[in-house]
């Protein structure tokens, strides 16, 4: 062990398992000779990630599971990222070719952007989740579903595009997040409960709940299909061919709409659902769409 880099370097992974727990938060850098070893995928990353300093991570004999690309974690095809160091900062790029980030990959970093090419299809279940830091995701044009949790706890993350081939985004992937714009595309199939239930971070780092300035408009496409409570919580204002029981449980969170109105005409062609703190725009007073709103 050099004292000096806090760098560790070990035969395999199953080395660590042996490892004395008081050296965890003295690992900065970490060198495996030869990656094949005994244990699971599971396990190798549950035991990098108890290194909780650790920044950089290389295999310098990679085997038929294991690699390492610019300090993290894939598996050695290179199609899934497994582990990214916790103590990894600044900006980070996934390799191109990467079709899937894994679960907890990215949880609980110090990165404040992540750029991820077209080739992800998927970001499963708390991949990115806990990183406090985290103020843009870039690209992802190719993801087709977020896990649920994906980004939760993501506070300070505002800017996130959803590309065209999105179909399901999970349970709470976007929960205490601070998103301010929400574009569903055509082709979504699905939005899980609380999934875009966003908050607000204070000058002095407290989380809080998002007022009307910071909510957000959507637009429901037409092949959404399965929308749960609290989906869309903090929207300001809501697009839709039709307001049902559902849509209403979507948009709405204990206190957030107390009382509604709704006002229809006999050629209704589309719906404009307003929640606290919105106005209604003035090119929607016409005969031609429904408005739901909530009296002040």
């Amino acid at each position: 062990m050099d004292n000096k880099a806090m760098a560790l370097t070990v035969n395999t992974f199953d080395d660590l398992l042996n490892m004395n727990a008081d050296m965890h938060d003295s690992i900065r850098r970490l060198t495996v000779k030869y990656a094949d070893c005994k244990s699971s995928i599971r396990h190798v990353c549950d035991v990098l990630t108890a290194l909780h300093r650790l920044e950089w991570l290389e295999i310098q004999n990679p085997d038929g599971r294991f690699c390492t690309i610019n300090g993290i974690l894939y598996s050695r095809n290179g199609k899934s990222l497994y582990f990214c160091p916790r103590e990894r900062e600044g900006s980070v790029r996934v390799q191109e070719g990467t079709e899937v980030i894994c679960k907890n990959a990215f949880s609980a970093t110090n990165i404040s952007e992540l750029i991820i090419p077209d080739s992800v299809k998927r970001i499963q279940e708390f991949a990115c989740g806990d990183n406090h830091v985290l103020e843009k995701v870039i690209g992802g044009k190719g993801i087709v579903s977020f896990g649920q949790y994906a980004f939760f706890n993501c506070v300070k993350l505002t800017e996130l595009s959803l590309g065209k081939n999105i179909k399901l985004i999970g349970n709470a992937a976007f929960t205490n997040t601070g998103l301010k714009n929400v574009d569903l595309p055509e082709g979504l199939k699905s939005v899980g409960g609380g999934a875009f239930h966003t908050v607000h971070i204070t000058e002095d780092s407290y989380m809080v709940g998002v007022e009307p300035e910071g909510m957000y408009e959507v637009h429901i496409p037409k092949s959404l299909k399965k929308i749960g409570c609290c989906a869309f919580a903090n929207a300001s204002v809501v697009y839709a061919e039709n307001v049902n029981r559902k849509l209403l449980m979507a948009c709405v969170q204990s206190g957030n709409m107390q009382r509604y109105h709704v006002a229809r005409s006999k050629h209704a062609k589309s719906v404009l659902f307003l929640t606290f703190g919105g106005e209604i725009p003035s090119t929607f007073l016409h005969s031609d769409c429904v408005v739901v709103y909530q009296r002040p």
